[in-house]
C-alpha cells in the first residue's frame, strides 16, 4: 500500500511542468554619492547586463525601509527649449545580449525619504526587480563626491551649442 501510494504522489508531481530559468541578469558597478547635510533624497548608478535571449525589463528597485521610503527609476529628458529635466519612467528594457548603464546624466535610481544621509564609503542593499528574472540583491557603496571626476565632469557647465545628451534605450 506504501509503494503504490508513493508512486501515485511522483507520479503526481511528474504531471507539473517544472519551470528552470537560469540567471542572465548580471548587475555591477553599483554605487552612489555621498549626500550633503539635510538632504532627504540622493541617487544610484549600476550597470545592468543581460545574457539570456530574451529581454527583460528593471520594473523597480528597493532599498530597505530604514534606509529610505522609495526607490524610482528615472532618465533624463531635454525639453524642446534644451532644458534637460529629470523623469520617471515606469520601467527600463534590458535587451537580449545588451548591456544597459545607469549613469549620471541618464538613467539611475532615485531615492526618496532617505532617514540618514549616504556617507562616503558606507554600503547598502538594493533590491532590483525584473519583468523575468525576478528579485535581484546588489550592494551599493558610495562614493566621495569630494574625490570623485564624475561628479566635477556632470557639474561643469557645457556650452549648450555643443553639449551632447544620449539615452540609452
Amino acid at each position: 500500500m506504501y509503494r503504490l501510494l508513493a508512486s501515485l504522489c511522483f507520479a503526481f508531481l511528474l504531471s507539473f511542468p517544472v519551470i528552470v530559468q537560469a540567471q542572465t541578469i548580471a548587475v555591477s558597478n553599483a554605487y552612489g554619492f555621498e549626500t550633503i547635510g539635510n538632504a532627504t533624497s540622493g541617487g544610484f548608478f549600476l550597470t545592468i547586463e543581460n545574457t539570456g535571449d530574451e529581454a527583460d525589463s528593471l520594473v523597480s528597485a528597493a532599498l530597505p525601509e530604514n534606509v529610505a521610503e522609495r526607490v524610482e527609476i528615472h532618465t533624463h529628458i531635454t525639453d524642446d527649449n534644451g532644458v534637460m529635466m529629470m523623469r520617471q519612467v515606469p520601467f527600463v528594457e534590458i535587451p537580449a545580449q545588451s548591456t544597459v548603464e545607469f549613469r549620471p546624466m541618464s538613467y539611475h535610481l532615485m531615492v526618496f525619504g532617505l532617514k540618514e544621509p549616504f556617507v562616503a564609503e558606507h554600503h547598502y542593499p538594493i533590491t532590483l526587480n525584473f519583468e523575468k528574472a525576478g528579485a535581484v540583491e546588489v550592494e551599493a557603496m558610495i562614493k566621495s563626491l569630494s574625490k570623485n571626476t564624475e561628479t566635477k565632469e556632470i557639474n561643469e557647465p557645457q556650452n549648450p551649442d555643443t553639449a551632447t545628451h544620449e539615452h540609452m534605450h
